[in-house]
This record gives C-alpha cells, sequence and structure tokens, in this order.
C-alpha cells in the first residue's frame, strides 16, 4: 500500500510518512513507524472523528507537523474512492446523506431563495456549493480592502448574501427577541 516514491532533487519536500534512502537521497521510502500512526489516524477517520482532532492526535504522537487537510489528503489517496482499499465510511456517509434528502440525489443540495414571495429552488452539486461559499468569501475580503474593485453585480451578491444570512438569523432565533418585527 505504502510505495517507494522519487523526488526530482534532493531539495524537494519530503513527502508525510517518507524518508529519504540512505543509498539514493532521490527515493523515498514510507517510515515504518510514521506509516503505522498515520494508519492509526486513518481508522480514526473512518470512525467519523474530525480532521482536526486526528491531525492533532498524530503531531502528538510523531513529534511532525500535519494539518488536517493533510491527513483528509493522505486518507483520500490511501482510502478514497477509487483505491484498492477504499473506506466504507465512504458507503456510510452517502446511505446517511440520501436518508436525510428523500427524493433528492445524494450529490445534490438545494438552496431556497426567496424571490418576490415565491421561491425558487437551485439545485447544485457539492462541489458548487463549495465554490460558492469560497467566491463569496473572497468577494467579501476584496471588497474590505478595496470596494471599487467589485463590479455592480459582485456588490449585489454580497448584498444578497448578507440578507440571506440575516434573514436566516433572525427567523431562527426570533423567539429570544423582545420584538416581533423591526419598524
Amino acid at each position: 500500500m505504502w510505495q517507494n516514491k522519487t523526488r526530482p532533487n534532493k531539495t524537494a519536500k519530503v513527502p508525510y510518512a517518507y524518508t529519504p534512502n540512505e543509498d539514493d537521497p532521490l527515493v523515498l521510502v514510507p517510515d515504518p513507524e510514521m506509516v503505522r500512526w498515520v494508519e492509526d489516524a486513518m481508522d480514526s477517520l473512518d470512525q467519523g472523528h474530525s480532521s482536526c482532532r486526528v491531525a492533532a492526535w498524530l503531531v502528538e504522537k510523531t513529534n511532525q507537523k500535519i494539518s488536517h487537510q493533510g491527513i483528509i489528503n493522505i486518507w483520500e489517496r490511501h482510502r478514497g474512492k477509487g483505491t484498492t482499499k477504499p473506506s466504507k465510511r465512504i458507503k456510510q456517509l452517502a446511505e446517511k446523506r440520501q436518508q436525510t434528502a428523500p427524493g433528492i440525489q445524494a450529490a445534490n443540495q438545494m438552496i431556497f431563495k426567496g424571490l418576490s414571495g415565491l421561491v425558487v429552488v437551485f439545485y447544485m452539486t457539492d462541489d458548487e456549493l463549495v465554490k460558492l461559499v469560497w467566491e463569496v468569501m473572497v468577494l467579501k475580503r476584496r471588497f474590505e480592502d478595496d470596494p471599487y474593485s467589485l463590479s455592480i453585480e459582485q456588490i449585489e451578491l454580497l448584498k444578497d448574501h448578507e440578507t440571506q444570512m440575516f434573514e436566516r438569523h433572525f427567523a431562527r432565533y426570533k423567539g429570544l427577541l423582545a420584538i416581533d418585527t423591526f419598524s
């Protein structure tokens, strides 16, 4: 499962859980001790533990830094879709997603937007939804840094996003507020 790797030159970064070969520094071999800890970490991910906590645990055990995204990337390479030993967790998550959203394909998310009293339904794949969230975050930062760099459409998108966020927040916590409407 853990194959030897090669790197283009001696100064190229060594991947996590690998060490340079003593005979040839361009050949990287898996470090058996590190592989054991990484396998335990991937087992924890398979059991549903948080990637942040798993990464922190792995840093504690190995004294080598790794981010939560780093451990997720390793997990995807070794146990993700299309690998020789895919995780059973992938199938469990897909089944759970189907149960929580009946009648909708598992890879789709629904977004509701109120439009003059009507409800318009947009179907987006998970990738499209993630892209939208990140793009809105980037637009917010650009707006904070240089508001004149945005187009009218981009500003309208940010305005719509903030309005929707406020409406959802207000609807969720309306019972806790002393007022029912704004005047």
